[in-house]
C-alpha cells in the first residue's frame, strides 16, 4: 500500500509504525514541520507553514493559531503531492495539533486514521477536535481515560492502542554504578527523579514543590532531578499572578539548588540514564494524559510514587506495581517517597512489577503491530479485535 503519515514532528510519534510499514513493504511519504530522521525507506516530505503563530499575549489561543497553521500549510504540501501522481492508499495523521484538518479534502475518499491525546477543555480547541474527528474514518487514543473525555458520537470510532515503549532500549541496568558515576553522584547519595512536565496545574506543581521541599529537609544526602518538558501542552497556563504560580514560586525558592538538577528538555539518553539511576520516581498527572515518562520509568524498573487518579491507576496499582498518593495532598506525597527510602525490598518489588507490565502490555513490538492492524482494518472497512484496546492495570 501507498501510506502517508502526518506529524508536526518527524519522527514524531510515528517512527516505529512507519518503519513497520516500510519492512513489510508498504510505500510510506512522511509529512513533517520540523525533524530530519526519516526511519529508513520513508521518503519525507516537508511542510512549511505561512508564518508563525502570533497572538501577542494571548497564550492560550496561540495553540489554536498555530495548528490552522500547520493544517493549511500540510493542505498545500498534500496538493502538491498529488500533483505530481502521488495518491495514498490510507493517511496516519496527528490528531488534534492541525496537520490532519485538511488532509481527507486534499485526498477524497482515502480513509484517514487519526492518532489522538485527549479532547481538551478549552472550547476554542474542541472546536478544531471535532472538525479533525468528523474528517476520520478511525482513530486510536492511549488510554481509557483519554477515551472517556472524548464526545460519545465519536468513540466508537476511536480505538485504545498505546504507542509503545521500547522495553529493551529503557530497562535496567545490573550495576547502576555507571549511570550514578554519570550524574555525578555520592555512594551514599540519593536520588530522586521527577518524570514528566512538572510547571503545570495538571501536574500538581504546587504540591510536588511543596512535597521535595520537605524530603529535602529531612534527608540531607537527596539529589533531586526534574527531567521532561518545563510545562505540558494540555490544559490553561496558570495566570501570571495566581495563587498556584505564587506557590510554586515558593517551592522552588525553598529548595537547595546545590542538591538540584533542572533538565527540562534534555535528550532521551539524559533521562534514560538518570531513571537507571534512580532510587524512586514521582509521576503526578490529573486531567491530561499519561506520557511516555511513565512507561520509561516503569520499563527502568525504577519505584515510582505516582498519583491516585484515574489516568495513572490505568497503568498502576497501589502496593502492587507503585505507591499512590492523593493528588494534591503535599504530606501524604512525601511520607510514599519516604516509604520507598526506607524500604529497599519493598520499593524494588514494585519496581519488578512496573516491569512486567510494562513489557507485557506496553512493549513498543505489541502496540505497534495493533496500531498496524487497525490500519489494514481501516483500509478493508472492517472492524475487528485485532486492535482493539489494550488492558488495564488490574489488581490481583
Amino acid at each position: 500500500m501507498k501510506i502517508l503519515l502526518v506529524h508536526r514532528f518527524l519522527p514524531g510519534r510515528f517512527g516505529a509504525l512507519a518503519q513497520a510499514l516500510s519492512e513489510r513493504g508498504d510505500s510510506c511519504v512522511f509529512l513533517h514541520a520540523e525533524g530530519d530522521e526519516a526511519p529508513p525507506g520513508v521518503r519525507s516530505v516537508r511542510f512549511i507553514p505561512s508564518r508563525p503563530a502570533d497572538l501577542g499575549d494571548d497564550s492560550r489561543m496561540r495553540p489554536l493559531e498555530t495548528a490552522v497553521l500547520d493544517g493549511e500549510a500540510a493542505f498545500r504540501a498534500a496538493r502538491s503531492l498529488a500533483a505530481a501522481g502521488f495518491r495514498p492508499d490510507a493517511i496516519v495523521a496527528q490528531g488534534g495539533f492541525g496537520p490532519g484538518l485538511h488532509l481527507a479534502e486534499a485526498f477524497r475518499g482515502v480513509p484517514l486514521l487519526g492518532a489522538f491525546e485527549w479532547f481538551d477543555p478549552d472550547p476554542a480547541a474542541r472546536a478544531q477536535l471535532r472538525l479533525e474527528l468528523a474528517a476520520c474514518r478511525q482513530g486510536l487514543v492511549e488510554s481509557r481515560v483519554q477515551l472517556a473525555e472524548f464526545p460519545t458520537a465519536f468513540q466508537s470510532r476511536l480505538r485504545v492502542v498505546h504507542a509503545g515503549i521500547d522495553t529493551r532500549v529503557w530497562a535496567p541496568v545490573r550495576s547502576r554504578g555507571t549511570a550514578r558515576a554519570e550524574l555525578g553522584l555520592g555512594r551514599d547519595d540519593e536520588l530522586l527523579v521527577h518524570a514528566g512536565p512538572i510547571f503545570q496545574p495538571q501536574r500538581g506543581c504546587d504540591t510536588v514543590l511543596e512535597a521535595l521541599g520537605v524530603l529535602q529537609q529531612r534527608r540531607p544526602r537527596l539529589q533531586i532531578c526534574l527531567v521532561g518538558e518545563a510545562a505540558g501542552l494540555y490544559g490553561p497556563p496558570m495566570a501570571i499572578d495566581g495563587p498556584r504560580r505564587t506557590a510554586m514560586r515558593a517551592g522552588l525558592a525553598a529548595l537547595d539548588r546545590a542538591r538540584l538538577r533542572v533538565a527540562t528538555g534534555c535528550t532521551a539518553e539524559f533521562r534514560r540514564t538518570a531513571l537507571q539511576a534512580a532510587d524512586a520516581t514521582i509521576y503526578y498527572a490529573d486531567g491530561c494524559p499519561v506520557s511516555l515518562a511513565l512507561l520509561e520509568a516503569m520499563s527502568c524498573a525504577v519505584p515510582i510514587v505516582g498519583s491516585d487518579t484515574a489516568v495513572v491507576r490505568e497503568f498502576l496499582v497501589d502496593g502492587q506495581s507503585a505507591l499512590l498518593a492523593p493528588f494534591g495532598d503535599a504530606a501524604a506525597l512525601t511520607g510514599a517517597v519516604e516509604r520507598l527510602f526506607e524500604d529497599r525490598y519493598a520499593a524494588m518489588e514494585l519496581a519488578r512489577t512496573a516491569r512486567r507490565q510494562a513489557v507485557l502490555r506496553h512493549g513498543l513490538a505489541a502496540q505497534v503491530s495493533r496500531q498496524v492492524a487497525c490500519l489494514d482494518e481501516m483500509v478493508r472497512g472492517a472492524g475487528s479485535s485485532a486492535c482493539a484496546h489494550i488492558p488495564v492495570a488490574r489488581s490481583a
